[in-house]
């Protein structure tokens, strides 16, 4: 045989061959997984997740009047409420806000406020009332204004909001020390307002019912979120009639926390992934690719030691002493007048398309001679009715490889002289 490779360096390109088709694959998937993780981050900024998480550890975001006004034309004038296409979801935004809207902005009548109410108007019970805040006071597109509250019926009602009573004006704490009852106004000296505050918080603290019930509608102070009205029934202060809000209401939500649960989990989720990704990118290029040992494949190692062949060193020696007669095309091989070695490529090939064929096939195959029943014309039968077929060639001799294959075994084994006779023989 003359030939410069050998079988164990036919080896290590096909294992190099697989590296490098496994490190390309792996190229592919991060770029794609970046991707998905590209797409995740704008549906989340886009459905304002962070803005969310951003406003509930960061808010309520005090504003006075003029602020919220400007807020609203800013934010909800444009494009209509919070649309996508606004491209605003690609920042930071108060939505958690306190707002100081001043004395008497809300009206109570019972034919401005409505209620939402549970299963059935009149035997139901109230949940939710929405209070109208004056026309005069929210300026803009936006006029109609509600102030959603939970009902004093329900065990929310003593939910406490965590004001910021030191960005308070002096008028607005001013309203909420009257209405506490805490000194008359005339005694007050409202020089430092540091203690007022501090008397405020702590009848707050405790107990924010009193607040709630008394003093939030009376001075004007909310803490809440802009929501837009869901398609439910509200009934006014007068039974068996219900009123829808249309498309141009606001409501600002100040009946529960702001605690964004979804937005939560789905941030977490982001930040879970992109740890993980990362970890994964970094090991990807801190690992370039590089030659190793091949791994041979458990059938080779097997054809070796029962052919008593050392090594794949051996077994390229053996190959290079075989003599013309028992060596063909350099292809299949007689070794010790025992063993077929049938090439299945060429040991010089460097074709990567050629070379991925063997990821999980034999490049080579040692054959027990004994264990040949027949020579087909394209492949070799053994005794367990097993086909190994002849490996292509490109010119037009490989029709006889068989030719060749059946000349030699009659000539130097016995056992398939011995069956082919009887074939003959027709037994």
């Amino acid at each position: 045989m003359k030939t410069s490779a050998s079988c164990s360096s036919v080896l290590q390109r096909i294992h190099n061959q697989r590296l490098r088709d496994d490190r390309l694959e792996d190229m592919e998937r991060i770029i794609k997984e970046w991707g998905c993780l590209l797409v995740y981050f704008l549906v989340l900024m886009m459905f304002q997740c962070p803005n969310r998480i951003y406003n509930a550890w960061k808010g309520p975001f005090p504003m006075n009047l003029e602020q919220f006004q400007n807020h609203l034309e800013m934010n909800y004038n444009s494009f209509g409420y919070k649309s996508f296409f606004s491209f605003r979801w690609l920042s930071f935004q108060p939505e958690y806000i306190q707002i100081e809207f001043g004395k008497n902005v809300t009206d109570s009548s019972a034919f401005t406020s409505f209620q939402y109410t549970y299963r059935q108007a009149v035997y139901g019970r109230v949940t939710y009332t929405y209070n109208r805040i004056i026309e005069p006071t929210i300026a803009g597109r936006y006029k109609r204004l509600y102030l959603k509250f939970v009902s004093y019926e329900r065990s929310q009602y003593q939910i406490r909001h965590p004001y910021q009573f030191q960005s308070f004006s002096i008028n607005t704490l001013q309203c909420i020390v009257q209405q506490l009852g805490i000194l008359p106004i005339e005694f007050l000296d409202w020089h430092d307002t540091s203690m007022y505050i501090k008397k405020i918080a702590d009848i707050y603290n405790p107990s924010s019912q009193i607040l709630n019930m008394t003093v939030i509608s009376k001075c004007g102070i909310v803490i809440g979120y802009l929501d837009k009205p869901k398609n439910e029934q509200f009934f006014p202060g007068y039974p068996y009639a219900y009123h829808y809000f249309n498309d141009d209401v606001r409501l600002f939500d100040a009946s529960c926390p702001y605690t964004p649960y979804i937005s939560y989990v789905l941030v977490g989720f982001f930040i879970y992934f992109v740890l993980k990704k990362s970890i994964r990118t970094v090991q990807f290029f801190m690992n370039p690719v590089s030659p190793s040992q091949p791994i041979q494949h458990p059938r080779i190692v097997e054809e070796l030691r029962k052919s008593n062949i050392i090594s794949l060193e051996n077994l390229h020696n053996l190959l290079l002493n075989t003599t013309y007669m028992n060596n063909h095309h350099n292809r299949l091989f007689i070794v010790h007048d025992k063993y077929l070695v049938m090439l299945m490529i060429n040991l010089e090939e460097n074709s990567p398309e050629v070379l991925r064929e063997f990821y999980n096939n034999l490049p080579f195959m040692i054959i027990p001679m004994d264990d040949i029943t027949s020579v087909k014309k394209d492949c070799i039968v053994l005794h367990n009715d097993e086909y190994i077929y002849f490996p292509s060639f490109k010119n037009s001799y490989y029709s006889k490889i068989a030719d060749w294959l059946h000349e030699r075994l009659m000539s130097l084994n016995d056992e398939y002289r011995y069956k082919y006779v009887r074939f003959l023989a027709g037994f």
